[in-house]
C-alpha cells in the first residue's frame, strides 16, 4: 500500500492545539464513563458538552437516534457562532471547532471531493460520446460532496455520467434528492436505491461501475471479516480498471470522547490493518492519502 499526505493549504492543519484540547476532552470522557456506569443513558452526558451547548446536544441526539446524516452535516458545516449565546458558542467551538476528529472530517470532505473529481476526470478523458461513466455512491450522506464535486467542473451537464445513490435510510436519500432538485437542467442521470449495503450483489444492478464510493461507512463495521466480505462483493461490481474510494478513521485517543461524550461509536483501523484486510480480497492496488491531521485517510483501491 502506497501512503502519502496531501499538505495543501486548503485544509485545517494546526496540530499544536490538539495537545491542549485532548487532556480536557479525555478528562470529560473519563468522568462521563464513570457516570454511565451508574446510569447508561443519562439525559445530559456532561454539563460542559450537551449541558451548555444546544448544538452539541443536537449532534448527540442525532447520533443516538442513528441519524448520522444530520450529525455529519452539523460537523461538516460548523463555524464559530454566538447565535445561542457566547458561552454556547465557545463550548460548541471547543468540541467541534478544535476537536481533531471534527477538523479531520471537514478535511476529509475536501480530500474526498478532490479524489472523486480526479477519478471522474480520468474516466471521462478518453470516453466516446456513446460511452458512459457509471458511478455507485454507497451512503451518500447529504450528497453535499457529490453535488459540489459535480458542480465545480460542470460535470452536472455531462450526459455521459450515470450515478446510483444507495442508502438503507430513506431519509438520507430524500435529502440528497432534495438538494439535487435545487439544480436546474441537469444532464447527469441519477437513480436512488433504498437498500442495505449488506444486501447488494451483482444481480442488484444491470451493469458494473467505473467508480464506487463508500466514504464513512466502514467505521460502522465492527468486525474485519465484514469489511473483507464487503470488499469482495464490491470487487464484483467494479469494471476492470475501476476504482473503489473509501475511508476508515485511524486509531486515536479521541475515540473515547466520541464513544462516551458524543455517543458516537466507531471502529478505528490503522493503515496496516486495512492493508491486511485488503490482502484477503482480490484487489491488487491501493493508495492511501491522508489529510494533514493524519486522522482520516482516503483509500483509492483499483481493480486491475
Amino acid at each position: 500500500m502506497k501512503i502519502k499526505t496531501d499538505k495543501s493549504k486548503e485544509y485545517e492543519s494546526n496540530r499544536f492545539i490538539y495537545y491542549f484540547t485532548i487532556p480536557v476532552m479525555f478528562l470529560v470522557a473519563k468522568w462521563v464513563k464513570r457516570k454511565k456506569e451508574k446510569n447508561p443513558q443519562p439525559e445530559t452526558n456532561s454539563f460542559f458538552f450537551d449541558g451548555l451547548s444546544k448544538k452539541c446536544r443536537k449532534i448527540k441526539e442525532a447520533v443516538t437516534a442513528r441519524d448520522t446524516v444530520t450529525a455529519m452535516d452539523l460537523v461538516d458545516n460548523h463555524h464559530f457562532s454566538t447565535e445561542n449565546g457566547v458561552i454556547d458558542g465557545i463550548i460548541t467551538h471547543f468540541w467541534f471547532g478544535l476537536m481533531k476528529n471534527a477538523r479531520a472530517l471537514r478535511n476529509r470532505k475536501k480530500l474526498n471531493k478532490k479524489i472523486f473529481k480526479k477519478n471522474l476526470t480520468e474516466k471521462l478523458k478518453n470516453l466516446s460520446k456513446e460511452e458512459t461513466v457509471d458511478i455507485l455512491i454507497v451512503g451518500p450522506g447529504t450528497g453535499q460532496v457529490l453535488i459540489d464535486s459535480l458542480k465545480e467542473d460542470d460535470f452536472l451537464n455531462d450526459e455521459r455520467v450515470n450515478i446510483v445513490l444507495l442508502d438503507k435510510y430513506k431519509i438520507a436519500l430524500d435529502e440528497v434528492q432534495r438538494r439535487i432538485s435545487e439544480h436546474d437542467n441537469l444532464r447527469v442521470s441519477f437513480e436512488f436505491l433504498n437498500e442495505d449495503v449488506f444486501n447488494i450483489n451483482p444481480q442488484t444492478f444491470s451493469n458494473k461501475f467505473d467508480i464506487i464510493e463508500m466514504v464513512g461507512v466502514f467505521e460502522y463495521f465492527p468486525e474485519n471479516r465484514q469489511v473483507v466480505e464487503q470488499l469482495n462483493a464490491l470487487h464484483e461490481l467494479l469494471k476492470d480498471g475501476g476504482c473503489f474510494i473509501t475511508t476508515n478513521v485511524t486509531k486515536d485517543l479521541e475515540k473515547y470522547v466520541l464513544y462516551y461524550v458524543i455517543n458516537w461509536p466507531s471502529k478505528f483501523r490503522s493503515t496496516d490493518e486495512m492493508a491486511e484486510i485488503l490482502q484477503e480480497t482480490p484487489f491488487e492496488h491501493c493508495e492511501a492519502t491522508f489529510e494533514p491531521l493524519k486522522t482520516i485517510p482516503i483509500y483509492e483501491i483499483k481493480k486491475l
